[in-house]
């Protein structure tokens, strides 16, 4: 399975000029109907992820609006991080940080596994790439204390986008 598509199923060429857009020509705050766009939400949905905590807003006298490391934050639950770094291309080096960006990982493990891991990713319409991704963070979250202590950039890592 590739990552043609997110989990909600936006076409990732779609994407790819607000993942530019976010990365590389940051701005300090958006509107939500701009956040919310970014993420394929509708301002309704937005709306929404505003009332029950999902998304920070500041709340001003202009308007609300929301940070840039909560948008960035939300398009990286949108697209894969796969799809984040082709969209960014060479200018990738530039955004994420060398102990964020992918590399391969050779395992051996049962063949149940991975018939387990391909259904699984299948069930979720995304890549086996990403349902090891998030296992892995939510098990790097657990032991994030641990591991801060003996991995030099794990905190810094764990962070991003928001870092």
């Amino acid at each position: 399975m590739g990552i043609a598509k997110t989990r909600e199923g936006v076409r990732v060429s779609d994407a790819a000029a607000a993942i530019r857009q976010v990365f590389l020509s940051p701005r300090d705050f958006y509107t939500p109907a701009e956040a919310a766009a970014i993420r394929g939400w509708t301002v309704t949905e937005m709306e929404r992820a505003i009332a029950v905590g999902e998304v920070v807003v500041e709340r001003g006298r202009s308007g609300d609006r929301i940070a840039w490391q909560e948008v960035a934050t939300l398009l990286t639950a949108r697209c894969p991080q796969a799809a984040i770094e082709e969209a960014l291309g060479a200018e990738m080096a530039s955004v994420i940080p060398e102990a964020v960006r992918l590399a391969e990982l050779r395992i051996r493990i049962p063949r149940y596994q991975i018939a387990m891991l391909a259904k699984l990713a299948e069930r979720e319409r995304i890549s086996v790439d990403e349902l090891m991704a998030r296992h892995l963070l939510d098990l790097a979250s657990s032991e994030a204390v641990w591991l801060g202590r003996r991995i030099a950039c794990f905190e810094a890592a764990m962070r991003w986008p928001g870092a």
